[in-house]
C-alpha cells in the first residue's frame, strides 16, 4: 500500500482506488456471499500491487524508505486511532488507554486492545518487504521453505499471530507475483488487447465467484492452494477490469484526478475509514427504502469522500503521518 509511484500506471491507480473502496465496503456487515467474494482478493490485491511497484534498492536505502513510508506512519496513525477511539467511545481510563496503545507493538487485531482491525496490514506488509529484501532477493530457493512454513501455519488454523506474521507469509505469495508480473511485463502485454482482457475478465470473475462460494478462503482452513489460487485469479479480475476502464476514464480529467488522489492515499483511507463508515451509516440511516446492497455502497462512498478534505489537510501540514516527504507534499 505504497504512495504514488514516480512512473504512473493508470490501471494501478484504478485498481488501488477500487481496492480500497472494496476494503471499506467489506468492513460493513455484508451477506456471507458478498463478504467471502470480497475477501478472496481485495487484500491480496494490495500485496500484489506493492510487489509490482517495488524497486530494487540497496538494503540501507530500503530500510530508510520502509521506516519513513510504512513503519513511522503505522505508529503515528495507530496513536491517532487511539485518540479518536478515546473521544468517540469515551474511553478515558488510563489502564484502558495503555492497553490500547500497547496494541501497536502486537500488530494483530487478535490482541484485545488493538483499536483498528484493518491496520494489521501495515506490519504484515513490512514483514513481507523485509523477507523479500533480506532473504528472497539473495536466496530465491528460500521461498520454498517459507512457503512450507506458511502452509503449515495456515493448515493448523493459527491466525492473527504476532505482527500478523501468518497473514504476511500468505501475502508474500501475492507480493512476489506482483514482482514477477512487472519483471515479465505481463500487464504491458495486456494493454490495449480488448478481446483478451474481456475474456480474462469473464473467466477470472466467474472463477473468483466459484471459489468464494466455498466461503472465506483468505483466512484459514484446509484450502491453502485454493486461497492462493483464488486470490491470484481475483487479482487478475481487478487488473483486467482496471485496464478496460482506462479508455473510458480518460474522457474525464476530473474523474482521473479523483482516482489518482484516492490511489495515492490508500494508506490514510485504510487507517481511518472505520470512523467515517460510522458517519456514513448515521447520515444515510433515513434511506430505509434502499436495499442494503445499494445503501452500503453509498455509505462506503460517503466514508471515502469525507476523508478527502481531511487527507488534504494532513498532506499540507503533517505529511509525515502518511509517509510523504514534506518537500513533496509542499511541491
Amino acid at each position: 500500500m505504497t504512495n504514488a509511484p514516480t512512473q504512473r500506471h493508470q490501471w494501478v491507480d484504478i485498481a488501488k482506488a477500487l481496492g480500497i473502496y472494496l476494503v471499506a465496503l467489506g468492513h460493513l456487515d455484508q451477506p456471507d456471499a458478498v463478504s467471502s467474494f470480497l475477501w478472496t482478493f481485495h487484500v491480496p490485491l494490495f500485496f500484489f500491487i506493492s510487489g509490482f511497484l517495488a524497486k530494487d534498492t540497496a538494503t540501507p536505502v530500503f530500510f530508510k524508505h520502509t521506516l519513513r513510508r510504512l513503519a513511522i506512519p503505522y505508529v503515528l496513525l495507530y496513536i491517532l486511532n487511539v485518540a479518536i477511539t478515546m473521544v468517540l467511545d469515551h474511553r478515558y481510563d488510563l489502564h484502558d488507554i495503555g492497553t490500547m496503545l500497547a496494541g501497536v507493538a502486537y500488530g494483530t487485531h487478535d490482541y484485545p486492545g488493538f483499536v483498528n482491525a484493518a491496520m494489521w496490514f501495515l506490519p504484515a506488509l513490512i514483514i513481507v518487504q523485509i523477507i523479500h529484501q533480506l532473504i528472497i532477493r539473495r536466496y530465491p530457493w528460500a521461498y520454498l521453505p517459507i512457503l512450507a512454513l506458511s502452509y503449515a501455519i495456515y493448515r493448523s488454523g493459527a491466525i492473527n499471530l504476532y505482527m500478523s506474521v501468518d497473514l504476511a507469509l500468505l501475502g508474500l505469495n501475492y507480493y512476489l507475483a506482483g514482482i514477477l508480473a512487472n519483471r515479465f511485463r505481463l500487464t504491458v502485454w495486456l494493454e490495449g488487447r480488448t478481446a483478451v482482457l474481456l475474456g480474462l475478465l469473464l473467466v477470472a470473475g466467474t472463477t473468483t465467484i466459484m471459489a468464494a462460494s466455498i466461503g472465506n478462503v483468505w483466512y484459514a482452513g484446509p484450502h491453502y492452494a485454493l486461497s492462493l489460487g483464488a486470490g491470484l485469479v481475483g487479482i487478475a479480475m481487478v487488473i483486467t477490469g482496471a485496464q478496460l476502464l482506462q479508455s473510458t476514464l480518460a474522457r474525464s480529467i476530473w474523474l482521473q484526478r479523483a482516482i489518482v488522489f484516492v490511489s495515492a492515499n490508500t494508506l490514510f483511507i485504510l487507517c481511518l475509514h472505520q470512523y467515517t463508515l460510522r458517519f456514513g451509516e448515521a447520515l444515510l440511516a433515513p434511506l430505509d427504502t434502499l436495499s442494503w446492497g445499494y445503501k452500503s455502497m453509498l455509505i462506503t462512498a460517503v466514508a471515502v469522500a469525507v476523508l478527502v478534505p481531511i487527507n488534504m489537510l494532513v498532506l499540507a501540514y503533517f505529511p509525515e503521518l502518511v509517509g510523504v516527504p514534506r518537500r513533496r507534499a509542499n511541491g
